[in-house]
């Protein structure tokens, strides 16, 4: 018998692990081994999904605002801004940004 095949022989015979098929999940992570890096990727892009969510969001209720005073309206007319089609163009994004299908399994 050669070296080799003394030191990768077991003294018990085969262990009973041998035969097991190799897993592909990982207890301690509850995932897959083929899922961990798109995890990863995937609770980033769930962060920038709601990001972007609440900054339209936020922008419509900003130009609201800003259209509801005065100084808003002066402001907007002498930088020739038409704010109620500002209104309406973040109610077109919020609606298209709605569709995503992204939204629904996130």
């Amino acid at each position: 018998m050669k070296l080799k095949d003394l030191l990768s022989e077991n003294v018990l015979g085969s262990l009973p692990s041998s035969k097991l098929m190799k897993m592909k999940w990982n207890p301690v992570t509850d995932k897959t081994l083929n899922e961990a890096p798109a995890v990863r990727g995937l609770e980033k892009l769930k962060d920038n999904y709601y990001g972007i969510s609440d900054d339209i969001y936020d922008i419509q209720t900003n130009v609201k605002n800003v259209l509801g005073t005065v100084e808003g309206e002066e402001w907007a007319k002498n930088n020739n801004i038409n704010m109620a089609k500002e209104i309406q163009l973040f109610k077109q994004l919020k609606s298209l940004f709605a569709k995503s299908k992204l939204g629904k399994v996130l």
